[in-house]
């Protein structure tokens, strides 16, 4: 606990410093405004239970506002702030739409000789440095649609399950990265006072304590191509102040070879339930001028109760295909077949097909 203070106050310490500085500089800071806008519609056949009747036809909307301001100071220290603005609609061809509007992401980075601070409300170092657990043409891991098109049958996470984002997304928290001391090497570590994304995260008794991310990866080069290997551990008191209530670790190796990309995942967890779980995804993509196709796959297990023998399990495979229509603008489609096993071991299909457009400016 004392290193946990330690970090925290010489991080906030730093950051206080160079925000001074930047509060004495005449010249006044400029803002950059950029966005997204993104919007599906999917199509699905699952199974479904006598008293249920899922629509099999629906829609899902996104769209974000960043802003980003950015300082070099004459010492070199370069200063940063973002601001992501985010708005999303799901369900849009029922009448049960569901919409969502509010600050995703705030923080103020502060880049020295001695490596970047950030403090601010987002997700820790881990999601950053294992970056995509699995190479997907047209989606992204933080556009988890599929798990939200198909009706969850397990407790099982599905919603970037592969990094310790599942754990601290978008909570406050201070992070700490090494700056290039080494030619393709990098650590960081995150610590969140609280992992809740409630605005009062210090001291908040309704979200597990204390989360540290500790993080690092090494980068390559070879004739064809580049590799990397990553690997984090994480680590939360529960909200009953229970030390290291919640542990999980993960791993991550990519490797790319002219147009092609493949890469796999590992996710261990020891949750506070006590129903551990385990995850892992392996993926290929393959790019040509505007054009990417891509095949993942992902597994997942998880105790229904702690220790038990048969788990809940989750399998899905996709297909993706995307063409970049011009900088900025991207269509894509995607296939996808998803089988479920619940604790009483009773099988659930489901399948669909996504199409889209992601905007970007």
């Amino acid at each position: 606990m004392r290193l946990y203070h330690q970090f925290l106050g010489v991080a906030l310490g730093a950051t206080t410093v160079v925000l001074g500085l930047a509060a004495h500089a005449s010249e006044p800071l400029a803002v950059e405004v950029s966005g997204r806008a993104r919007a599906f519609v999917f199509a699905r056949d699952q199974d479904q239970s006598p008293a249920e009747n899922l629509k099999s036809v629906n829609a899902f909307a996104n769209a974000a506002a960043y802003f980003d301001s950015a300082k070099t100071l004459d010492n070199g220290i370069r200063l940063s702030g973002v601001l992501e603005l985010n708005s999303t609609a799901k369900n849009l061809f029922s009448g049960g739409t569901r919409n969502q509007f509010g600050a995703d992401r705030i923080y103020v980075d502060a880049v020295t000789a001695v490596g970047k601070f950030r403090v601010g409300k987002r997700e820790g170092v881990n999601s950053s440095i294992i970056e995509d657990a699995a190479p997907e043409a047209f989606l992204t891991p933080t556009e988890e649609i599929i798990g939200d098109v198909l009706k969850a049958r397990t407790g099982i996470t599905t919603r970037d399950a592969l990094t310790f984002k599942r754990f601290a997304d978008h909570a406050f928290g201070v992070t700490y990265e090494t700056p290039a001391f080494l030619p393709g090497l990098k650590f960081g570590l995150s610590f969140h006072p609280s992992t809740g994304t409630d605005s009062r995260t210090i001291n908040r008794t309704t979200s597990a304590r204390n989360g540290v991310d500790v993080s690092g990866r090494y980068e390559g080069r070879y004739s064809a191509g580049t590799y990397r290997i990553a690997a984090g551990y994480f680590q939360s008191d529960s909200r009953a102040a229970l030390k290291n209530a919640t542990k999980a670790w993960n791993t991550n190796a990519q490797v790319t070879y002219g147009g092609w990309e493949l890469a796999a995942t590992y996710l261990a967890s020891t949750p506070a339930s006590g129903k551990d779980d385990t995850a892992w995804s392996i993926g290929a993509l393959y790019g040509i001028g505007p054009y990417k196709i891509s095949a993942t796959y992902l597994a997942s297990r998880r105790e229904p109760i702690p220790g038990a023998v048969l788990r809940e399990q989750a399998q899905r495979a996709t297909l993706q295909g995307n063409y970049r229509i011009r900088t900025g603008v991207n269509v894509g489609l995607a296939g996808f077949y998803a089988v479920q096993r619940d604790a009483a071991q009773q099988s659930w299909d489901g399948l669909g097909l996504l199409t889209g457009v992601k905007l970007a400016f």
